[in-house]
């Protein structure tokens, strides 16, 4: 086996990786929302897989990496990727870059479920994903991109994929408005649910990591175990919280959500930092999102219902900031370091980027969400939310034995 096929045979592993991603997050957020309204919560994660993957397939790898304007967006060159048709080992850069970027639509459900309208959901994602997405992964992934031109690093996705999404998850869940119940709300997890989304993510979170290397080497391998390492930390950080501030058993659904924001907050830093800062990342993350979640919705009053804000927005600046921090070239020798090495450019660079990522998406999504409720509702009515939408915008439950619903 030569070296090409090594590097296709990772790539091919690691799309499968990131795709697993995706019913792992619809499981894991399936299984925090109350038994009514877990099918629709799942299926708004899976139904990115059709019409997202054909916006992704005609226009948006075009859009993000084919020849740069101004650094700001990509041309239509590979429209319909018709330069790629025939060269089946540029197809799997393709592939792979669109798990990421139905992952990212997916990771944003978890601020509205219970209450958004699925019609609305699959134009948002269409929207949000041509205005949004595709502009910021051009900006910090293409090479002419201007917070790549600045000096931002990001290996696989802190700024693009979790800034935006967190951000943006901000703003929709300002926008739809709380559940009616809010206040009054009753703990109905899934707990297994949970678990098993929970290790489909991690699981698929070394493809997501690892793989942005696309190719089988030394990087790759560091990004494979600071992946594990992170989340490691993240456990151990969010359980000297949890003892500190609230002395009793720990919790399961909080060290599942420990899990995830270490592994946020070591994706934009998973080749460029080794085994101990990636740890120290991850039990950082972990202490920020443990206090974020903690005080988020008493202060803003904002029903980010699976706290999508704090997970994924503040841990992924968290991160990003940390990339920039804690990078060494003795782990990747094609940046020249991080703060801690004299460097600052990787953190000035993600420190604007970010900024400015997290204004934009807020701002887009904002905007989307308004002209899209001129055409079609955001939210259902009040009976159907306390009917629960999984019957009343799919006719369909969880489970159903003898024509009786087992929840």
């Amino acid at each position: 086996m030569n070296t090409l096929d090594i590097n296709s045979l990772w790539m091919i592993l690691s799309i499968l990786g990131v795709f697993i991603m995706i019913p792992g997050i619809g499981l894991f957020y399936g299984g925090l929302v109350r038994s009514n309204h877990s099918v629709s919560t799942i299926l708004k994660n899976y139904i990115v897989l059709g019409p997202c993957a054909f916006l992704w397939l005609f226009v948006g790898y075009s859009l993000v990496f084919s020849s740069d304007i101004g650094g700001v967006i990509g041309n239509l060159d590979l429209l319909f990727l018709n330069k790629y048709l025939n060269f089946p080992n540029k197809l799997l850069f393709v592939f792979f870059q669109m798990m990421f970027a139905l992952l990212t639509v997916a990771i944003i459900s978890g601020a509205v479920v219970e209450r958004i309208k699925f019609k609305f959901w699959i134009f948002f994602g269409l929207f949000w994903s041509l205005l949004v997405y595709y502009p910021v992964a051009h900006w910090v992934w293409a090479e002419n991109g201007w917070i790549a031109m600045l000096g931002g690093k990001d290996f696989a996705g802190g700024l693009v994929v979790h800034i935006t999404s967190g951000c943006s998850a901000f703003v929709a869940a300002k926008a739809i408005g709380r559940r009616k119940d809010f206040f009054k709300l009753k703990k109905s997890y899934n707990l297994g649910k949970v678990f098993l989304g929970t290790a489909f993510l991690w699981l698929g979170w070394f493809g997501f990591n690892a793989g942005s290397s696309l190719e089988f080497n030394n990087i790759s391998l560091y990004a494979f175990f600071n992946t594990f390492i992170a989340g490691s930390g993240a456990i151990v950080g969010w359980l000297l919280m949890d003892y500190v501030f609230t002395p009793h058993r720990p919790s399961a659904k909080g060290i599942n959500i420990a899990i995830i924001c270490g592994l946020v907050g070591i994706t934009p830093a998973a080749g460029f930092v080794g085994l101990w800062e990636s740890a120290a990342i991850g039990m950082i993350t972990a202490w920020v999102c443990n206090i974020g979640i903690r005080y988020f919705h008493s202060v803003f009053k904002i029903d980010d219902a699976l706290d999508v804000f704090v997970t994924h927005g503040i841990g992924g600046f968290v991160g990003a900031i940390l990339t920039g921090v804690f990078a060494s070239n003795l782990i990747n020798p094609s940046i020249s370091g991080g703060m801690l090495s004299g460097d600052y450019s990787i953190l000035k660079g993600n420190l604007i980027g970010g900024l400015v990522v997290a204004i934009y998406s807020m701002v887009i999504t904002k905007l989307i969400i308004v002209i899209l409720s001129k055409i079609t509702p955001m939210r259902v009515d009040s009976e159907d939310e306390s009917v629960g939408l999984d019957l009343t915008q799919h006719g369909e439950n969880i489970i159903i034995i003898k024509d009786e619903v087992i929840r």
